[in-house]
């Protein structure tokens, strides 16, 4: 019984590692895509007024724009 009971602890102390491991937080897609543009030549933008604001809010989601 004590050979048991030391298997399941032994699998859930192995189970708790692996998910452990499995949250490591990398870069996002989003992120990654960010990069290659600008690794690309495209050059980011910061917004910092609320005239431009607005018209980056009004633009679509993952579609490359051109903005003047």
């Amino acid at each position: 019984m004590k050979a048991f009971t030391n298997f399941i602890l032994a699998m859930l102390l192995f189970d708790l590692i692996a998910a452990c491991q499995s949250t490591a937080v990398g870069p996002t897609v989003a992120s990654q895509k960010e990069q290659l543009l600008v690794q690309s030549g495209f050059r980011s933008k910061t917004v910092t007024t609320s005239e431009q604001q607005q018209r980056v809010s009004a633009l679509f989601p993952g579609k490359v724009s051109t903005v003047g």
